[in-house]
């Protein structure tokens, strides 16, 4: 995995670098060089940058679990079937076996808490401001 982030964040700096130079190019020539604002290109140059790395990360990452044989893994499925601790549909398979409802229901908790601390102070904002 850190092969495949290292060679995204490659490409991601290759192609901002190379679309970022090639718009002042044309900016330099186009207008004189004392105007402060930035070239036209030169956030379609980041986006685009953004765009390698989600291309080349997503690509790279999907050639090595498949070398690895591992795609199956990435795809949800039953957890076992049979077995009926008396909720749902009758002791059918199931996609959580019974013990890890609560660790879900703590994990779902964790995810509020930490919502709540990182954007709490944001949101108190928000709701006083005139």
């Amino acid at each position: 995995r850190a092969l495949a982030e290292a060679a995204a964040l490659v490409a991601k700096a290759a192609v901002t670098a190379a679309l970022v130079l090639l718009a002042l190019r044309s900016a330099a020539s186009a207008r004189p060089a004392d105007e402060a604002a930035p070239p036209a290109g030169v956030g379609l140059a980041f986006a685009l940058g953004q765009l390698a790395f989600g291309v080349c990360f997503g690509v790279l990452l999907s050639a090595l679990a498949a070398r690895r044989a591992a795609a199956s893994s990435l795809w949800p499925r039953r957890a076992h079937s049979g077995g009926g601790d008396g909720k749902g549909d009758g002791g059918g398979p199931r996609w959580l076996a019974g013990g890890e409802w609560g660790l879900v229901a703590q994990m779902c908790a964790q995810a509020v808490q930490k919502y709540g601390l990182t954007e709490g102070e944001r949101l108190g904002l928000v709701a006083t401001s005139p």
